[in-house]
Formats: structure tokens, sequence, C-alpha cells
């Protein structure tokens, strides 16, 4: 909740700012909000593609879901092209 906190505020005063939706996705992913978590990474990785953190994370939330299979995979060859 305190990173959450803190990563809103700073969205709140820079909209794009990709580490702060890195880090407001863990907060959700560590809270077991799963959807949220996803939502944040997107955000993360539209301001910042090239991030291979927020892709190694989304890879493993989406890994239990058969139906993101496809998706989980892309994002894990992106993680492992990245530095």
């Amino acid at each position: 909740p305190e990173t959450e906190a803190a990563a809103l505020a700073a969205l709140e005063i820079n909209p794009a700012h990709f580490l702060a939706h890195y880090l407001l996705g863990l907060s959700y992913a560590r809270q077991g909000h799963r959807e949220q978590a996803l939502f944040a990474f997107s955000a993360c990785l539209a301001a910042a593609p090239g991030f291979a953190p927020a892709h190694r994370l989304s890879a493993w939330l989406l890994r239990p879901d058969p139906a993101q299979a496809a998706l989980a995979s892309l994002h894990r060859a992106a993680a492992r092209r990245l530095p």
C-alpha cells in the first residue's frame, strides 16, 4: 500500500512515468490484484517498450491462464531479447 500510494502520487505529477507504472504494478501484484497489475505493466510498457522487468512480470502473471499463453510467450521472448 505504501508503494501504491507513492506510485499514484508520482503518476499525478507525470502520468507517463514508466517506472511509477511499474512500481504500481508491483504493488498490485504483491496484493494479488492480477488484472490491475497487468494494466499497470501494460502502461509501463507503452511508455518504455524495452523495459524487460515489466515484460518478465507480465509473463509471470499471465502464465496460469491458458488463454493468455501466446501473450505470456511474447513477453518472455521480449524479456530475453532485452538487457
